[in-house]
């Protein structure tokens, strides 16, 4: 189990990803701008964010960057989720530090499986071997 940031402006995508979060067996946060997402991650030294890109006042790109700057929080991995689908977009969010990229809207077994691949990768949680 891992605790999750959920950085989204938009409260229905909020509820889609927390859903599956908690299918998944993890401990959600959800804040809705990236002002909120750097002060909580802060906070709370989330096991992975999940951060939108287009929100008001502090976009996802420049909240990741003000986390990567931030040495207390900079070793978070960062999972960027957006309608964004372009290859230039899925670059710019990895030159902010980002370490994956989900697109909306959001397919069920590719958000499962990118975020299984990361938290296993930055080893943040144990994964349970059901045989």
């Amino acid at each position: 189990m891992a605790l999750i940031l959920v950085v989204d402006d938009s409260q229905v995508q909020k509820i889609v990803m927390q859903k599956l979060l908690i299918e998944m067996k993890h401990k959600i946060i959800l804040v809705s701008d990236g002002n909120q997402a750097y002060e909580r991650a802060l906070e709370c030294l989330p096991d992975l964010i999940l951060m939108d890109i287009m929100m008001p006042d502090c976009n996802g790109f420049q909240a990741t960057r003000a986390i990567r700057k931030d040495p207390r929080v900079a070793s978070i991995p960062i999972i960027m989720v957006s309608t964004k689908s372009l290859d230039i977009d899925k670059y710019w969010a990895e030159k902010q530090g980002a370490v994956g990229y989900i697109t909306k809207p959001i397919d069920k077994f590719k958000f499962m499986h990118t975020i299984n691949n990361v938290l296993e990768k930055f080893k943040k949680v144990q994964l349970i071997d059901d045989n």
